[in-house]
């Protein structure tokens, strides 16, 4: 593994930016790029925790098929493992975030539930 630098302005499709076990040791991280109304499809992180991380436009998540927040530019939301959900971009030109994952030792979240206080 060697430091890596990546100026994500440039990409202009999705692309994986870190593998793991391959860039990282417990991390896995990449650029997701959805055109006008473009949704990433509904699924679960198994046992990884996530990060997303907005960089351009207005994406909504979804969690547990319920809108939970908007993701701006410079804004985050942590789901923690095994939790269903979406993001969908809600405006008429590109939208831009970052994901970054990473594996659980500790299994005890296999059932995570989450209510309005988690939030």
């Amino acid at each position: 593994m060697k430091i890596k630098s990546i100026n994500l302005h440039t990409y202009k499709k999705s692309n994986k930016i870190l593998t793991r076990k391959k860039d990282s040791i417990n991390f896995s991280c990449g650029l997701v790029v959805l055109k006008k109304t473009e949704t990433m499809p509904e699924h679960i992180t198994d046992n990884k925790e996530e990060i997303l991380i907005g960089i351009k436009g207005r994406l909504q998540v979804y969690i547990n098929s319920k809108k939970y927040k908007t993701l701006h530019p410079g804004s985050l939301v942590y789901l923690p493992p095994n939790v269903k959900h979406y993001i969908k971009n809600t405006t008429s030109k590109i939208a831009k975030y970052i994901y970054i994952t990473t594996t659980t030792k500790n299994t005890s979240h296999s059932n995570t539930t989450l209510s309005e206080k988690n939030y």
